[in-house]
């Protein structure tokens, strides 16, 4: 993606550039919109750093959700500058109109018409994170939330905002990683409204990644009862989740599972959610036990996927099970929420891959089994374990 020479910005040696790829795409509402690819620098030490924000702001491009759903043209992450993102977000700097608040309050710090979060930089540069003189550079991008407003102000005929399962295997992986981290950013800033302790407003800081309460505005020395011995700030959460393949003791078979809600006739790993005071391992064998009332040993760490609905992040592990105990019978009515739990051959699961449907909106048959696209972690989990291969490169 070509990019003209970018602006300096004096406050951090960071350059930002906004310069319009030659596959821009023009929309009858909005003035451009603009085709993003890759990953993005996340740049998390500059969100309370409002003279950076000022200065970057109106030559970003901002990522539109409406109900959690981006605005997809040609299967690619589409995103608006400032220009036309800025009757929905309004037009304040950070840190502006409040001189009598202490700064340390008002660290990324805006007035807004609805949720604004900065997501990161596009690089424009091939870079090394290890190297001693890396500097960030590119254009830098941020997310909102308009589901305030109508959809037809975004829309065009096509670019339309896409239910943001339905894109699992259709987007490319780093825009996958971009929808992760923006879906759950303005999902948790729309769903912490309100401070635990003082039941008062929270406001947004750090460009969105930090949230506090507004009694601050009404007392700084003293902002709220919640305040006292506990910091009433409220950080992103990630509710981790294992799934696991597990395996029979000579590795001929894999347990799978079909919970209640899935369609037609598929089948997946095992999962649940971490409990508090527990390790990954101790969950992966307690889940196994709850669904299936089988016990596990040797459980060992694969790979991990984030899964943003709302914020979930998915740990994948493969477990043996007890060749000491009962594992070829199962169990499904402990916790009831799979209807059925049965062991699969590699030739039955090498069937059932065959008909995995390529996205979540592709249905095979009622009467079809098949296994998780490759594009979930089950489906990965399944496939390695097909190939023989049951650990994975961190990176």
């Amino acid at each position: 993606m070509p990019l003209t020479p970018p602006n300096s910005c004096k406050y951090c040696n960071f350059s930002s550039s906004l310069t319009l790829p030659n596959n821009s795409i023009a929309s009858n509402r909005l003035n451009v919109i603009v085709k993003m690819e890759g990953g993005l620098n996340k740049i998390s030490w500059l969100r309370g750093n409002n003279k950076f924000l000022n200065s970057v702001l109106k030559q970003s491009m901002f990522i539109p959700l409406h109900n959690l759903n981006p605005l997809i043209k040609n299967n690619t992450i589409t995103s608006i500058p400032y220009k036309d993102a800025e009757q929905y977000i309004g037009g304040k700097d950070y840190g502006e109109g409040m001189p009598h608040i202490n700064a340390r309050f008002l660290e990324g710090y805006r007035q807004s018409n609805t949720v604004v979060a900065l997501l990161g930089v596009k690089e424009s540069k091939e870079q090394k994170a290890n190297d001693p003189q890396y500097t960030p550079s590119g254009t830098v991008y941020f997310c909102f939330d308009a589901s305030p407003y109508p959809k037809e102000k975004f829309e065009s005929d096509d670019a339309k905002f896409r239910e943001s399962r339905s894109l699992i295997g259709v987007l490319g992986l780093e825009d996958s990683k971009i929808i992760a981290q923006a879906r759950s950013i303005v999902d948790w800033n729309l769903r912490h409204k309100y401070d635990s302790g003082s039941g008062k407003l929270n406001y947004s800081t750090w460009a969105g990644w930090k949230l506090c309460c507004s009694s601050v505005f009404e007392n700084q020395d003293a902002p709220s009862h919640s305040w006292n011995g506990v910091q009433n700030y409220h950080y992103p959460r990630t509710d981790p989740v294992v799934i696991m393949a597990v395996l029979s003791p000579d590795k001929s078979a894999i347990l799978l599972g079909r919970n209640k809600r899935y369609a037609g006739g598929m089948y997946s790993c095992l999962a649940g959610f971490v409990e508090v005071g527990e390790t990954f391992e101790e969950a992966v064998a307690r889940e196994v036990y709850e669904e299936a009332c089988i016990r596990v040993l040797n459980v060992s760490y694969y790979s991990s996927q984030p899964w943003p609905y709302p914020s979930s992040l998915m740990t994948g592990f493969f477990a043996t099970a007890d060749v000491n105990s009962d594992y070829k019978t199962s169990r499904t009515d402990l916790d009831g929420e799979l209807e059925d739990a049965r062991w699969f051959t590699r030739e039955e699961v090498q069937e059932m891959v065959k008909h995995s449907p390529g996205t979540l909106s592709e249905k095979p048959a009622d009467n079809v089994l098949f296994v998780p696209n490759k594009h979930a972690i089950a489906g990965e989990l399944i496939r390695s374990w097909l190939a023989g291969i049951e650990k994975k490169s961190a990176l």
